[in-house]
C-alpha cells in the first residue's frame, strides 16, 4: 500500500503493484513503496559518503538505454549517501533520498524504477532495475 513501510515480502498478501520484492534483500528487511517514506529507525550518518565501483548489467531489453554489455562489468557513476538517504536519480527528472534502515538496507520504487541494496561497512551492494535494463552494483566508499 502507498505510504507504509513494510517487510519485504513476495507472498500473495502483498501482491498489488507496489509490494516490493527487494531484488535479493533479506526477508524481513525495512522497505518503502513511495519516494518519502521513513523506516522506523535509520542508519543515520555513519553511512553518509559517496559509493563507487562497477556494475553489471543483468538484464537489456532496450540496449540502447542500458550501460555496458549484459554480464560484463563496467565502471558506473557512483552514488552518494546523505543523511542517511541514498541519493538516486530515479527517472530523468526526480532524484529521490532513498532512506537506509539502521540494518543497512534500502528499497525505494518509483513508477517502474526500482533501487534495492544494503550498505555493510564500506561497502554498498544494491540493484538498479528499470523497465529496459537491470543493473547490479558494487561500490565502495570512497569518502565521507
Amino acid at each position: 500500500m502507498p505510504g507504509q513501510v513494510r517487510p519485504c515480502e513476495t507472498d500473495a498478501n502483498h501482491a498489488d503493484a507496489l509490494a516490493p520484492d527487494c531484488h535479493g534483500l533479506p526477508r524481513g528487511a525495512a522497505c518503502t513503496s513511495a519516494l518519502s517514506l521513513q523506516p522506523a529507525s535509520l542508519a543515520g550518518p555513519a553511512v553518509d559518503g559517496v559509493y563507487a565501483g562497477f556494475g553489471v548489467q543483468t538484464k537489456a531489453t532496450a540496449q540502447q538505454f542500458c550501460e555496458g554489455t549484459t554480464g560484463m562489468p563496467f565502471s558506473t557513476s557512483a552514488l552518494t549517501v546523505q543523511n542517511g538517504n541514498v541519493i538516486w536519480p530515479a527517472s530523468g527528472t526526480v532524484t529521490a533520498a532513498v532512506p537506509v534502515a539502521a540494518d543497512g538496507t534500502f528499497y525505494s520504487r518509483y513508477g517502474l524504477n526500482i533501487l534495492s541494496g544494503r550498505i555493510t561497512g564500506n561497502h554498498m551492494d544494491a540493484f538498479s532495475d528499470t523497465l529496459p535494463c537491470g543493473t547490479k552494483l558494487s561500490l565502495e566508499k570512497t569518502n565521507g
